[in-house]
């Protein structure tokens, strides 16, 4: 979990340079902090299906999630990150099959799973690695890829670091415009 940190001077200071009225910064606040919320999704999204040689993007949207906070002093958004396991048919890779198992090498590492076999996925996504559960012709599973470090590593060395510029960069943009065309100053 990552918090921004505002410096009120800042904002203060922005405010005053450019005669700003405490609900044109309100609203300045809130939309560069929607802005800057949609940015680090799209930096996430790209950013991770490069890293993990995802498939399609559409897997990675599914996990993640933004929640808008809504305190008494402040408000603010959480980003969540789904970092379980990814089932092995939605990221590229080898699949290779010998006579004791399945093994799948790709970007997000490699990883064996004895007694599994390789067949295309029951979503059609692409080919997988399947393993029964007992020994029983069904039911069977889906192997999955272990991609936590990987996530955790990225997220934090690439996209926490920006979130101060990102939001800045909005601000700063969203005052000045509605210090120029008078936008949000109320009656």
């Amino acid at each position: 979990m990552f918090d921004l940190k505002i410096d009120g001077r800042e904002i203060e200071k922005l405010a005053l340079d450019l005669a700003l009225t405490e609900k044109q910064v309100r609203y300045a606040m809130t939309r560069a902090l929607a802005r800057t919320t949609s940015a680090l999704r799209r930096m996430s999204e790209r950013g991770l299906k490069s890293e993990l040689d995802v498939r399609k993007v559409s897997y990675l949207r599914l996990r993640l999630k933004s929640v808008k906070v809504r305190g008494t002093r402040a408000e603010g958004v959480r980003l969540w990150y789904g970092m379980n396991d990814m089932p092995v048919s939605a990221l590229r890779g080898r699949l290779s099959s010998n006579t004791k198992g399945a093994t799948f090498v790709g970007k997000a590492g490699a990883v064996s799973f004895p007694n599994g076999f390789v067949r295309k996925a029951r979503s059609g996504s692409g080919p997988a690695i399947l393993f029964r559960r007992g020994r029983e012709r069904l039911p069977v599973d889906e192997g999955r890829v272990p991609v936590k470090d990987q996530m955790d590593s990225f997220v934090e060395g690439e996209i926490f670091e920006q979130v101060a510029a990102i939001f800045w960069k909005h601000f700063e943009r969203d005052a000045l415009a509605r210090a120029k065309h008078g936008v949000g100053k109320g009656q």
